[in-house]
Formats: C-alpha cells, structure tokens, sequence
C-alpha cells in the first residue's frame, strides 16, 4: 500500500478507509518498517475523520495504544515518529472521553519526560493539548501537580511558542490544588503564573465563579504574605524574600478585582487584606517623609 498517497487521500475525505488497511499500518509501524513514518501520518489523518476515528478507538484500541507506546519509548527513535505518535493520540482522543482516560494512565511517565525534559516544542504543545483535553473532561492527572512538571509547563507557557501551554495553565489556575502548589515555584516562574491569573480575571470579567473568587483569594494571600515581608525587612533591614516586582503584580490583580463590582465585595471582606494595603501605604510614606 502506499501509505503517503492514501494519507492524503483520507485527509481530503477522498477515499474510505477498511479494517485491514488500519492494521497494515499498525504492523507497519509494530515491526519498524521503512513505511513507519508514513504509516504513522495515515494513521493521525484517520484519527481526524470523525467515522474512522471510530474505527479506530472501537476496534483496534489495545492494538493502538500497545503498539504506539513500545515505540514512543522507543529512544532511538526520530523526534518526528515520537511527534506522530503524539498527534495521532491526540486525534483518537477528542470528543473520545473513555480512550482520552485510558491513555492518560498509559502515557502518564511519557508525557511527564516530554514536558520535564524534553526538547521538541511542538511535541511539548501536543502533550500539552493533551493535558487540555484531560482538564476540559474533568480528568485531572498527577503530572500538573508535580512541581518539576509544573515549572516546566509554566515555563512553556510563558515562553510564547506553546499555544496549549499557556491554556493548560489557564485551565489549571481555577484549580486550588494547583494553586497550593504555586509558592513553590522561583520568583521568575511565579510572576509568570500571576500573568497568567490577570488574562484569567480579565477573560472572566463578565462572569462570576468559585473559582474566580478563589483565584483572587489566593492573590490576597499571596499580597498579605509580601505585605508582612516589608514590615518585617524595614525592621530588621533584611530584604530576605521580598520581592517588590511580585507584590506589584499581585497589587495589580488585587486592583482588577476590587474595579469589578461583583468582586468587590469579596476582597472588602477580607479585613486583613484591608489592614496590609493600609499599614503598606503608611510604612512607605514614614520612609519617604
């Protein structure tokens, strides 16, 4: 069969596609054939046809996922196979909630080696759309949570060539589980993260949520904890952890919410909050006067 016409063909919607021509591919691919590429580009065109999709995730399931894992573990392997592969998981597994789950099991320790230490950032942004679909279906995996996992994807996202990333970690930020783990990231990745929770406050300005609410209490904490640092830095005269360009942003945040009128009233609550803004403002006027 040849494997890169019939591809494009399928992708066109221009020839059908039969049991036996899904399996030619999987053996292909199985035995590392020098069609293996090819194989792999007609399989991720099938998995983006809706009916052949089918196909694929009913009939041939523990064949695909069993063959496609042996060779994304496969490291000699060229980064295109392993990006294939990538696409063609992701293809399987929209609108396919059940195959998405059974492959987030099989390709959790993949997927983390692809975000943690991998260097292909298209295959990053696929592992990430991945992740996406997992979050969006309510299937929430450990790797987000991991903290060398969670400086890579924030990382990823910020760096701007990961579109998926980034709204992995949009997604993630409405997440206090998540959020608990934020204050272990470096001071570069956590003003990344606060970037981040402003689009979110500023894309969900016409809604109010728990977890809006409970992003923007976050930052309040976060604000009260540097609050405390100044005090005790202007009494001890040692900066320690403070960061004045975090408190900035976090101040920023904490201005977005309190010029909304359905959030408002949630920081005004918050009398502490209340009472740092205020003993802040008078401890930089003593110094300043």
């Amino acid at each position: 069969m040849e494997f890169e016409t019939f591809a494009k063909a399928v992708l066109g919607g221009q020839e059908a596609v039969e049991a036996e021509d899904i399996n030619k591919a999987l053996v292909c691919i199985r035995e590392n054939s020098d069609q293996s590429l090819v194989a792999l580009r007609f399989l991720r065109n099938c998995a983006s046809v809706p009916k052949i999709q089918n196909i694929l995730v009913n009939d041939f399931s523990e064949e695909l996922i069993s063959t496609l894992k042996k060779r994304q573990q496969d490291k000699s392997d060229d980064p295109v196979i392993k990006r294939l592969i990538w696409q063609t998981l992701y293809n399987c597994s929209v609108n396919q909630p059940s195959f998405l789950s059974r492959i987030s099991t099989e390709f959790s320790q993949d997927s983390h080696q692809v975000i943690v230490n991998g260097s292909d950032e298209k295959a990053k942004n696929i592992v990430c759309a991945i992740l996406f679909l997992q979050l969006k279906n309510d299937q929430r995996q450990p790797g987000p949570y991991q903290l060398d996992f969670l400086q890579e994807l924030v990382r990823a996202a910020a760096s701007g060539e990961c579109d998926f990333a980034l709204l992995t970690v949009k997604e993630l930020i409405l997440d206090q589980a998540f959020l608990d783990r934020v204050p272990g990231l470096d001071l570069r990745d956590r003003l990344s993260v606060e970037d981040v929770i402003q689009l979110v406050v500023e894309e969900h300005k016409d809604d109010r949520n728990e977890a809006i609410e409970r992003t923007l209490a976050f930052v309040a904490q976060a604000f009260k904890k540097q609050s405390g640092l100044i005090l005790t830095a202007l009494k001890n005269s040692n900066a320690g952890d403070l960061h004045p360009e975090e408190m900035l942003k976090l101040l920023e945040i904490l201005g977005q919410g309190t010029s909304r009128d359905d959030l408002r009233p949630l920081l005004q609550k918050d009398m502490s909050l209340l009472v740092s803004t205020v003993l802040n403002i008078t401890t930089i006027l003593d110094v300043l006067f």
